[in-house]
């Protein structure tokens, strides 16, 4: 492809109303990946492409690379141990309450 059918000139583009995934392909061909989480500094093989705004677009300044555990957190969101140990204890809890039904239903 040549340079005159590159981004705008493209008859297929669609500027920030993109999808997910091309948003971040694009965005990944752009923002090179340093190969070191820039949140916290540790060297990582693999880095996480995240977004620090919300705002979803083009704009490579509100890209960044950054390791696993760091995306984690600056999502808020728990790790997945954390989320598997919960979801064993509620069904733990689920099934003893399912055995205790289950008793008192055959043995009135």
């Amino acid at each position: 492809m040549n340079n005159n059918q590159l981004n705008e000139n493209n008859t297929n583009w669609k500027g920030d109303n993109v999808g997910y995934v091309s948003l971040h392909t694009w965005i990944k061909y752009r923002l090179p990946n340093p190969f070191q989480c820039q949140n916290c500094g540790v060297p990582k093989k693999k880095l996480d492409l995240a977004n620090k705004t919300g705002i979803y677009n083009r704009d490579l300044k509100n890209w960044w690379w950054i390791c696993r555990s760091c995306h984690r957190k600056y999502d808020k969101r728990p790790s997945p141990m954390k989320d598997k140990k919960r979801s064993l204890e509620s069904n733990l809890k689920t099934s003893k309450s399912i055995k205790e039904w289950w008793k008192k239903r055959k043995n009135p």
